[in-house]
């Protein structure tokens, strides 16, 4: 996500309109270390800004709540899943996901390619990571 607001000083403040609050990042140089994740660079009037992305669970961010199940004697219930002819039940965790082509066979997801509106190749666009995202000011 592209920061909704950015204000100039010796210190940059990025507001994201997803979370609602800025973080103040001091002018610094890029992260270093074997198991950091890649740096974002930012330029801004000339001086450059880097950024680590930090990955942020769903649950913190909106919150969650669960619904517990319970029979009559107040045990709880487990999730299953009947299958199409009602003959076997599958239990939680017993099923999963995958790619058919149109002809019904599997597909590897290698083999998918990214198509747009109208069903040609969708061009590949540079990665944020791979040179400075320039910011303009207003």
């Amino acid at each position: 996500m592209l920061p909704s607001k950015v204000k100039t000083s010796s210190r940059i403040r990025i507001e994201t309109g997803a979370l609602g609050r800025g973080r103040t990042l001091p002018r610094q140089e890029p992260f270093t270390g074997a198991h950091m994740a890649k740096n974002l660079s930012f330029t801004l009037d000339g001086a450059e800004y880097f950024a680590a992305p930090v990955k942020i669970e769903r649950k913190k961010l909106y919150g969650w709540s669960e619904v517990i199940a319970l029979d009559d004697e107040g045990n709880e219930c487990s999730l299953v899943t009947v299958d199409e002819t009602g003959s076997f039940i599958i239990p939680k965790g017993g099923t999963g996901m995958g790619i058919l082509a149109p002809d019904g066979k599997w597909a590897d997801r290698s083999s998918l390619k990214a198509v747009d509106a109208e069903g040609k190749d969708a061009p590949l666009v540079p990665s944020s990571f791979d040179a400075p995202v320039v910011l303009d000011t207003p």
